[in-house]
């Protein structure tokens, strides 16, 4: 008598991700089955949901006591499909009974089953009692006799809902319950849904609201929203379905007596939203290891700036500091669930590195206009940070002079940042020297990567005013 318990544990173990608290609580369940005298004339079972599949997993049989058994072989272990038991399937997702609806059992005998939820104290359902045997008697004593005088069609309930039409709606399912909860009329999508999605076998029409429902409300439970106005009319709800997701919308005609329900499969929608998120989170953290590479970069370029002379370590300053205008980008992009950062940060924080290396200038005044507002994509925000570090760094090093330790007058770098008429502009000034370009820019690297950038990556224009009042460059390139 004890086999069953152990059946049940290793059966839960294998095939589910039930704690063990649930699990015991199954073989209660199963303990209050055979001790009760209730069900002796019908095959009684305990299915779980298997963790691997859209199926069920039967874990307890109770044949009757006082009539052969409806099944010659072993079940329990065996796996019950939704396109065969889909009444099974549909309360362990949905949590409400199903009572009446056919089923092929696993020697392919033709069988009507009612379905019982196994809940915990969470409600979350952990399982379901099932029931089979000819109920024709009880569904008439459980629901209310159809009413052969009511006719409704879809055309005439529909146009009572606000924003609802057929036309929208033509590839959706559609059903209409009577005031007892009978459908009473469906489309052609509806039929596909609960024979090929759901696996149902009986004729729709004729069917409760109670079992066709995608989730647990009821329809005693629905009507009587309706009728306090406790329930939004244009609420719409999203159902998970095993792993089917579905949006519905349900809606109460008080002239026509009718509720109406309709649901799309958005099952498709949902799964592009999810691989956008795992894309997303792998960018992050691709980013991420990005931004750690270079900074082990740059660690490494450190190291050889301190061993190497003024001119060899001035190199090394220049490089470590264009790797850090990349790596910038990169370290906020790995805060970010897009692809876009925020010019205004990365750009504040390679100013903000240029004044560290360029700290003996520490009396040089940076003006920053940066619009906090203008967001680029990862790859012009890159380049965006490089000409910015070139431009910057370049007034730093070579715009201001001091004669005989003294500076002629205050050193000022103004760099701005906006957008215009769909267009962004970048300029960034400074009031020293000034410099021949014809001369410079042939044998100056940071000037050539700033060429460069501007027309490949921006694909914009650049315009450089030089004299002995200071240098403006001036960046523009669609946004």
């Amino acid at each position: 008598m004890m086999k069953y318990k152990k059946i049940i544990q290793e059966l839960c173990h294998k095939e589910t991700d039930l704690s063990q608290e649930d699990i015991d609580y199954l073989v209660e369940q199963a303990q209050r089955l055979l001790d009760n005298a209730l069900y002796e004339d019908e095959d009684v079972f305990i299915d779980v949901e298997s963790s691997y599949s859209q199926e069920a997993v039967v874990v307890f049989h109770k044949p009757p006591k006082n009539k052969a058994s409806l099944y010659q072989n072993q079940i329990v272990g065996q796996h019950a499909y939704q396109k065969n038991e889909p009444g099974v399937l549909r309360t362990l997702r949905t949590g409400a009974i199903t009572i009446g609806l056919s089923a092929l059992s696993q020697e392919g005998v033709s069988i009507q089953q009612r379905v019982y939820p196994i809940s915990r104290e969470k409600g979350n359902v952990i399982g379901v009692v099932i029931v089979e045997t000819d109920v024709t008697k009880e569904l008439d004593a459980h629901f209310t006799k159809k009413d052969k005088k009511d006719v409704y069609t879809i055309t005439n309930a529909l146009s009572e809902l606000e924003q609802i039409t057929v036309s929208q709606y033509i590839q959706d399912a559609i059903l209409l319950f009577n005031e007892h909860g009978i459908l009473k009329q469906h489309n052609p999508s509806a039929t596909l849904y609960y024979t090929e999605k759901f696996g149902y076998m009986d004729n729709l029409l004729g069917l409760h609201y109670d079992n066709l429902a995608l989730d647990s409300y009821s329809f005693e439970e629905i009507k009587a929203l309706f009728e306090s106005n406790e329930w939004a009319e244009e609420q719409v709800v999203e159902v998970k379905y095993g792993h089917h997701f579905f949006q519905l919308k349900r809606a109460y005609v008080e002239k026509f007596k009718t509720l109406v329900m309709i649901f799309k499969d958005i099952t498709d929608t949902k799964k592009h939203e999810q691989e956008l998120v795992s894309k997303s989170v792998a960018l992050r953290e691709m980013n991420h290891r990005i931004k750690n590479n270079l900074q082990t970069v740059m660690s490494l370029l450190r190291l050889q700036a301190r061993r190497s002379n003024d001119t060899v370590k001035a190199l090394l300053m220049d490089s470590i500091s264009r790797i850090f205008a990349i790596s910038a980008t990169h370290e906020l992009l790995s805060k970010e669930t897009n692809d876009r950062v925020n010019v205004f940060k990365v750009i504040e924080a390679v100013i903000e590195n240029i004044k560290r290396i360029c700290v003996e200038q520490s009396d040089v005044d940076v003006i920053l206009d940066v619009d906090s507002g203008i967001y680029l994509d990862s790859n012009r925000a890159v380049a965006m940070s490089l000409i910015v570090n070139e431009l910057v760094q370049n007034s730093f090093n070579h715009a201001f002079v001091k004669n005989e330790g003294k500076v002629d007058k205050k050193q000022r770098i103004h760099l701005q940042i906006f957008e215009k008429n769909g267009l962004m502009f970048m300029k960034a000034s400074d009031n020293g020297k000034g410099y021949s370009r014809e001369v410079v820019t042939s044998d100056h690297l940071g000037l050539k990567i700033v060429e460069e950038f501007v027309k490949t990556k921006l694909l914009g224009k650049i315009k450089v005013r030089s004299d002995e009042k200071g240098t403006l460059t001036t960046v523009s390139f669609k946004i």
